[in-house]
């Protein structure tokens, strides 16, 4: 029928866009599951915002030559009654695609900010707080004025905040979105590259966006020092950073061997669960 017809060609325009875009996609039975379970995971994340089931932990940042803690990054989780404990990279996708990043971002960024004046009010030295945000927050209308209200909500140095940008965010609307960071780097945040060399990697982002920090990801870090490939990788990254001044932070550090090679090339701060 055509109503069928139409259920099923959405589908898979769906399918083709979760795998990148500039593609096509047939459609298949198989897909009717998955996009059944994505609804059923939309709806309980719309409901989740309400209930307040997603909570923001925090990962420290440690200095690599001295081992002591220099910055935290806001995680955030959700804990579903239905599917349980959920990582970011299980319903951020789809937060995404439904323009639920926009309320979930929000929160993430007023729980961190108010965690840090929480910590400092208690005693403790100021940390550098990082949030992850996407490219449709940067792209909202009015972004940069809400996070001057956050810096002034809870009387924060611009400095203390760092937000952590995608190469793909980068991607989109380049001249406006460079005006954006640079209107954010004005106030004194910090901005971070995140996942950097699993994405276009181009040399260029760094000359023309206000980016302090690189973040060397995980599936580089996690064959470190027996992996060859890896090694090359993230020596050659180590130089480039350095090169440039830039702060470099290793993700996925678990492991002392590991550790111990950052050391070796100078990588200044190490992160991992």
């Amino acid at each position: 029928s055509i109503d069928t017809l139409i259920k099923n060609a959405d589908i898979a325009m769906y399918d083709s866009k979760a795998k990148g875009r500039n593609r096509y996609q047939l459609y298949s039975g198989s897909m009717n599951v998955s996009f059944a379970e994505k609804l059923s995971i939309e709806m309980q994340m719309r409901k989740a915002i309400d209930r307040q089931e997603f909570q923001v932990f925090y990962q420290p940042q440690i200095r690599v030559s001295t081992g002591k803690i220099s910055g935290m990054e806001a995680l955030v989780r959700w804990s579903s009654p239905l599917h349980g404990s959920l990582s970011p990279l299980e319903f951020i996708p789809l937060a995404e695609e439904t323009g639920l990043i926009l309320t979930i971002g929000e929160f993430v960024l007023k729980s961190a900010c108010e965690q840090i004046m929480l910590w400092r009010n208690a005693g403790l030295p100021p940390l550098r707080m990082a949030v992850n945000i996407s490219s449709q927050q940067i792209e909202q209308d009015g972004f940069c004025t809400f996070i001057s209200q956050l810096l002034q909500e809870y009387h924060l140095e611009g400095s203390m905040l760092e937000l952590e940008v995608t190469e793909g965010a980068l991607l989109n609307d380049g001249e406006h979105m460079i005006a954006k960071l640079k209107m954010l780097a004005s106030m004194g945040i910090q901005i971070a590259l995140d996942d950097f060399g699993t994405g276009y990697s181009s040399l260029s982002y760094l000359q023309k966006f206000p980016i302090n920090t690189i973040k060397i990801d995980q599936s580089f870090v996690r064959g470190l020092p027996s992996d060859p490939n890896n090694v090359s990788i993230v020596t050659a990254i180590c130089a480039m950073a350095q090169g440039l001044k830039m702060n470099l932070i290793a993700e996925g550090v678990e492991k002392s061997e590991q550790l111990r090679f950052l050391h070796s090339l100078n990588c200044n701060e190490a992160e991992g669960f």
